[in-house]
């Protein structure tokens, strides 16, 4: 079971009875259980089901899968990684379209950054139903295949693109992947998933308020026009973003 894969008392996840009586996954988000690909595990079900947990992931604490795949519902996760000074900056997001893999690079952390729900799944019990499902192995490389691609355009965007661009392609990652337009985010928060000083996201939020783009009080963003964050959006972001939405 997966509870002795991911010990309860593991930092930032809190485990709760699976729903009961069990449904079937969609083939898309739902309310319940909320993941893409776990809506691809429909024709694996009775595989899977007794051993799938709901998660509590809570903002800011460490991740640390231990033997499982993580799969957000409404819960985003950065991958941050150190410059070896203490800095670090967000290289991947992954929320409702994605999943969390046990293995990580030296050096490297997942961080919840948006508090939300998730489900676990014992690694090995995923793997052998992927291959058992062609819809879901295609997917899986596609997914592989995008990280990849995302994580070195990540790389070049922090040194290329400006601030305003960054920032944008930002809120509307978290939007995407949370499934929601109020972000739990203090500005605080976002310089650190960017690896920027506060004031410069201060000066950046500022900007978009005052363009209609997003609101913003203490420890909440809103995001109030994702066409005009599209907009601002560094080249990258929106290539990405452009990407993404075709796929789905």
């Amino acid at each position: 079971m997966i509870a002795n894969v991911v010990p309860r008392h593991m930092t930032g996840m809190t485990f709760e009875p699976a729903q009961q009586p069990r449904q079937r996954f969609p083939l898309s988000p739902s309310p319940l259980f909320g993941n893409s690909l776990l809506g691809l595990l429909e024709d694996r079900w009775s595989e899977v089901s007794a051993d799938l947990r709901t998660v509590q992931l809570v903002a800011g604490e460490d991740l640390r899968p231990a033997g499982s795949m993580i799969f957000p519902s409404s819960a985003v996760v950065g991958l941050s990684l150190s410059d070896g000074d203490g800095h670090g900056v967000d290289v991947e997001l992954v929320g409702r379209d994605g999943m969390i893999e046990p293995t990580i690079r030296a050096g490297a952390r997942w961080i919840v950054r948006i508090s939300g729900m998730a489900h676990a799944l014992d690694a090995r019990l995923f793997e052998a139903a992927a291959e058992r499902s062609p819809a879901l192995e295609e997917a899986l490389a596609r997914r592989r295949a995008d990280r990849i691609t995302e994580l070195q355009n990540a790389a070049l965007c922090g040194r290329a693109h400006h601030q305003e661009g960054r920032l944008a392609g930002l809120l509307l990652r978290l939007q995407e992947q949370s499934g929601r337009s109020e972000l739990d985010l203090s500005q605080e928060h976002l310089a650190d998933m960017l690896g920027v000083q506060r004031t410069t996201i201060t000066a950046v939020a500022s900007s978009f308020k005052k363009a209609g783009a997003i609101r913003y009080s203490r420890g909440r963003i809103t995001v109030l026009s994702d066409e005009t964050l599209a907009r601002k959006a560094c080249a990258c972001s929106q290539d990405a973003l452009a990407a993404r939405r075709l796929d789905g």
